[in-house]
Order: structure tokens, then C-alpha cells, then sequence
């Protein structure tokens, strides 16, 4: 199945991985990694940051519109958020927006020398035996385990097959496919602080920044990198 925006702490993990190598540091610009990467307010590119990236507080709105039509490539997503208003002012407040796990994520891969998908196979996928996991829609349509979603159609009294969405142009934020025991080792790492099975792929300090809060969502819930973040009790 789809695991949705649980694929955003996996970007924010391997930036936590460049992090760790020296290659990228939380609070540096984004754009050093990104070249020609602009919002169109001048005044908040040389502030924005790899951290402000990951925690949706650049001050956009969703701009889901930039990618969700599926045939923009990656590169035309990132350009076209240069053509967007802010919706709040910088840092001020928690705005949901998707293309910035892009943006994290391809930033990511350029420090490491590599893409996005390989990077994600090779650091991550591969280490924690999530081996049938994949990151493309092309991966998900070709296993045969995949789960299927239907629509009811109350006219007609019956289900509509409805095909998944390509995520492809902003895999990034949403694109993992993966099952239960996989993820399983997901879960296994981050308890682990970044080891897993004796291996450690993540420094444990790393892996405990991204559940930092770093910015208030609403209602007792708060948002790290990449994470949301609450307290439970019972």
C-alpha cells in the first residue's frame, strides 16, 4: 500500500544522514543545494532554510496545485513555487505544503550525489530489509500485491475501481509503497535512535532532532521534521 506522508520522515532521515557526514547542516540555506531553488518573496530565500523545509513553516500555502495534476516534472514544481504568494509571514505558522519535502529531498541527493529514489533505496530500504519496498508509482502498479481502492457509486449500487494517484513529480513527500512487516523495520530503527539490527545508519542525537518540535500545528499538537508530534496518555 501507499504509506502516504509517513514517506516525509524518510526525507527528513536522509538529509539527517548528509547532516551526519558534514555534507548539509540543518539551518544552512536551502538553496545551497539547490541551485536557482526561490520563493518569490527575495526577502525569505536567504533565510530559508533545510530545517524550515522540513517543518512547514516557509510561509506557503499548500501549492498542492503545482504538482498534483502529475505531469510537471520535479524541476517545474520547485520553479513554479518562485511564482507563489506567501499565504502567512515566514516562520510564523504551520502551513502543510508538499513540494518542500521535494525540495528537501532533491536537495538531499544533490549533497550525497545521487537522486532522490536511489538515495532512499541505498540508505534507508535496503539496510532495513524493506527489499519489495519502492518509491515509484511504476513500482506499485507492477506488484502484485498491492492493494486496490473503489469508489461506491450510489446510482448504480456498485463499486468503481479507482486507480492510485502518481506521485512521481514529488515522490519525496509521499511516495513510498511498502507492507506492515516492512515498516515494521522502520519503526524498529527509530526506536533503535538509528540502528538497526547492530548497524547504525543515523547518529542517535540525528534521529532525535527530527522529533524536536519545531513548530505548534493546533490542539496539543506540534510538528518536528517531518514528524508530528503529541503526548498521549491514558
Amino acid at each position: 500500500y501507499m504509506v502516504g506522508s509517513s514517506t516525509k520522515a524518510f526525507t527528513a532521515t536522509l538529509v539527517g544522514m548528509m547532516v551526519d557526514e558534514g555534507k548539509m547542516a540543518w539551518d544552512e540555506p536551502a538553496a545551497t543545494h539547490l541551485p536557482g531553488f526561490r520563493l518569490k518573496d527575495d526577502g525569505v530565500n536567504s533565510k530559508l532554510t533545510l530545517r524550515d523545509l522540513l517543518c512547514h513553516r516557509s510561509g506557503l500555502a499548500t501549492t498542492d496545485m503545482a504538482w498534483s495534476g502529475g505531469k510537471a516534472s520535479r524541476s517545474e514544481v520547485l520553479a513554479a513555487l518562485g511564482q507563489a504568494e506567501l499565504k502567512s509571514p515566514f516562520r510564523a505558522t504551520f502551513n502543510y505544503n508538499n513540494p518542500m519535502f521535494l525540495a528537501a529531498g532533491t536537495a538531499a541527493a544533490n549533497a550525497a550525489g545521487t537522486d532522490w529514489d536511489a538515495m532512499l533505496k541505498a540508505r534507508i530500504l535496503t539496510p532495513l530489509g524493506m527489499i519489495s519496498s519502492t518509491s515509484s508509482y511504476e513500482g506499485l502498479m507492477a506488484e502484485p500485491r498491492t492493494a486496490k481502492g473503489y469508489r461506491w457509486k450510489e446510482d448504480e449500487k456498485s463499486y468503481e475501481f479507482v486507480r492510485a494517484r502518481n506521485l512521481n513529480n514529488v515522490a519525496p513527500c509521499g511516495a513510498i509503497n511498502s507492507d506492515v512487516l516492512q515498516m515494521s523495520n522502520w519503526v524498529r530503527f527509530q526506536l533503535g535512535r538509528g540502528t538497526f539490527e547492530g548497524q547504525e545508519l543515523v547518529k542517535p542525537a540525528t534521529i532525535e532532532e527530527t522529533w524536536k518540535k519545531t513548530i505548534t500545528v493546533a490542539g496539543g499538537v506540534d510538528y518536528g521534521l517531518g514528524w508530528f508530534l503529541r503526548t498521549e496518555t491514558g
